[in-house]
């Protein structure tokens, strides 16, 4: 077996503490973790987990209990993830760049009990419900909680069927929906990643994306742990520090967003001997431009491969096989456990070749075949779960095709959502904030292409008559409420948005004429 991870000899389903165990037995000894401030073995780490268990169920977490985390990467994190599993809770990460009133909302609606942060304000994020706030950081409450705590008797034996995490994600409308995870499909993903040569035991796996993503955790953290390899928790998501951590921590294994890969193969201060050691870097969230692909390459001598995926998976659906020449457009193959239909409305397979609704479901050939199951569901929202999971398939709403090799081909998102460095911006959610404004009588969002960050936030705005609306106005109301990447870059003002017979905007014909409006330096 390539990986560093050992399968148990049936692929039953797993939880995620007894998987982290496993290699804290096999290697005690061994680098697990280390972040700005710590480096510990995994016997450390499973001291940390256990006694972080004791707190957490000092204070109440217990099956179902929602545990909630809004923070910087770090190992505190990752204990704290472990030990919530453990004791069969519900972990819900928060953007650390959510605004403090998304975050109540969302708090409130997953019933959160317990919430560790090192944000400045959580007091303006936390709801009365939310009975215990811990912070993070090498002097908060939460550190010296688990560093006094007894490890004793706290973990408990979870089903790994049990509803284990709740990922929220706006989806077409703009709303959050809170997606259900179990264990078993938390642990699925990384269990298959682990075994393979990118987790080999020579590997040091390096994450610099936020590990209060969900996903993120699932195909980085954990299968380092499950493989008993360091996990290098990266600072900042800024080409110099990613550039200064793989060569300090010879890192082999890096998942990097479009945007740094750009700022990576351009910066004339990154030289090929600072990435010499990552022999195995991977984007997602977005598209990678084949001229950003083909500048790393020369400049670093190895290729990147792209994948495709979404929160509802979880995690990662598709990935090029590495080794293989790039095929231009496509995400890749789907992973042994999945398979991947193209569907038409009333889900019926399509022909290889057509355009249809990405499906997911299990695979019903290989080693790995009949292990996947769907999303439990989104939280509280029935109606939105029976439209995305019908009998064992989960449609995406995305939009594809497949070739004859099995090469995914994403074309859209459905509800034309905005994919900004890696960061999904729906434009529902920027048009609901606009309506807020004074002025605005109507709006669109779009996404303008980028080189660099593949698309920037675009507003197309019909003012009300006689409303004096300025660009600066539009930014500095979107910059109250709504994170930095989703505030609009390019506000045009237009007399009339061009509607059908229905009443209905013709988006195409706002894309065309704001991409006339950017190309003739009109903002």
């Amino acid at each position: 077996m390539p990986g560093g991870y050992r399968e148990p000899r049936s692929l039953r389903p797993a939880t995620v503490g007894e998987l982290v165990a496993a290699s804290a037995d096999h290697d005690p000894d061994a680098l697990a973790l280390v972040d700005e401030h710590r480096r510990l073995t995994y016997a450390d780490l499973a001291d940390e987990i256990a006694r972080a268990a004791r707190v957490l169920a000092d204070d109440g977490v217990r099956r179902g209990t929602a545990v909630a985390a809004s923070g910087v990467n770090g190992i505190d994190l990752v204990v704290a993830f472990v030990a919530t599993m453990e004791l069969g809770g519900r972990w819900v990460g928060l953007g650390r760049a959510t605004p403090s009133a998304d975050c109540m909302s969302m708090l409130r609606h997953c019933r959160a009990r317990v919430l560790l942060t090192d944000r400045p304000d959580h007091e303006q994020m936390s709801p009365a419900e939310t009975r215990i706030v811990h912070t993070l950081g090498s002097r908060g409450s939460w550190r010296a909680a688990v560093r006094a705590a007894d490890r004793r008797g706290a973990s408990t034996r979870p089903d790994p069927s049990w509803p284990a995490a709740i990922a929220y994600t706006s989806g077409t409308t703009g709303r959050p929906k809170g997606v259900v995870h179990s264990q078993h499909n938390l642990t699925l993903p990384g269990r298959y990643t682990a075994t393979t040569p990118d987790f080999d035991a020579t590997s040091v796996i390096g994450v610099a994306l936020p590990f209060t993503t969900l996903n993120v955790m699932i195909i980085s953290v954990l299968p380092t742990l499950y493989a008993g390899r360091p996990c290098i928790a990266l600072p900042k998501l800024e080409a110099g520090t990613v550039a200064e951590w793989v060569a300090r921590e010879r890192i082999t294994n890096l998942s990097i967003p479009p945007p740094v890969l750009y700022d990576l193969a351009t910066r004339d201060d990154i030289h090929g001997d600072h990435l010499a050691t990552l022999r195995a870097p991977r984007t997602g969230g977005a598209e990678l431009p084949d001229p950003t692909r083909a500048r790393y390459a020369s400049k670093f001598g190895v290729d990147v491969v792209g994948t495709y995926g979404l929160t509802e998976a979880p995690a990662t659906v598709t990935i090029e096989p590495r080794g293989e020449p790039h095929v231009p457009g496509a995400s890749g193959r789907a992973l042994p456990y999945l398979e991947v239909r193209i569907v038409d409305e009333d889900g019926t397979s399509l022909p290889i070749g057509d355009t249809g609704e990405i499906a997911v479901t299990a695979a019903r050939e290989g080693a790995w075949h009949d292990l996947w199951q769907p999303m439990l569901g989104y939280w509280r929202r029935p109606a939105a779960t029976r439209d995305a999971v019908q009998d064992g398939i989960l449609r995406t709403g995305d939009i594809g095709r497949l070739d004859a090799a099995g090469n995914l081909f994403v074309l859209d998102r459905k509800g034309n959502l905005i994919t900004r460095g890696g960061a999904n911006v729906y434009p529902a959610e920027v048009e609901r904030v606009l309506r807020t404004l004074p002025g605005v009588a109507h709006s669109v969002a779009i996404g303008v292409p980028d080189p660099r960050l593949g698309e920037r936030v675009a507003v197309s705005i019909e003012p009300e008559p006689g409303a004096a609306l300025t660009r600066d106005a539009v930014v500095s109301h979107c910059a109250t409420h709504l994170a930095r990447y989703k505030v609009p870059e390019v506000v045009v003002f237009v007399d009339k948005l061009p509607r059908n017979a229905m009443g209905k905007v013709l988006v195409e014909s706002v894309r065309d004429a704001v991409g006339a409006a950017v190309v003739a330096g009109e903002r």
